[in-house]
């Protein structure tokens, strides 16, 4: 009952091709640094996250994903109509 439930898609799996090596491509278009805030990995204190601009983990458009870290990642996961608005065309690697 609690207004922040999503349905249980955070147990969803993520769509082929969202490995380890297509996220570093991600983060490094990026400049390794969150597109939020700006903190980098070292500011972060953790590797920065990928995010899906539209929520869908199927969608791995490098169109749909940014890089962001912690704080920016659950911001835009509670706030979803900010990030379509935010970023709504994003480069191609």
């Amino acid at each position: 009952n609690n207004a922040n439930w999503q349905g249980g898609i955070g147990m969803l799996p993520y769509g082929h091709g969202f490995t380890r090596k297509f996220k570093r491509l991600i983060r490094e278009r990026d400049g390794n640094s969150c597109l939020c805030c700006g903190k980098s990995k070292r500011a972060n204190g953790r590797t920065l996250q990928v995010h899906h601009i539209d929520h869908d983990k199927m969608n791995n458009n490098p169109t749909n994903l940014i890089t962001v870290c912690n704080s920016c990642n659950i911001y835009l996961s509670y706030h979803r109509d900010e990030s379509l608005i935010a970023f709504p065309n994003r480069k191609l690697i």
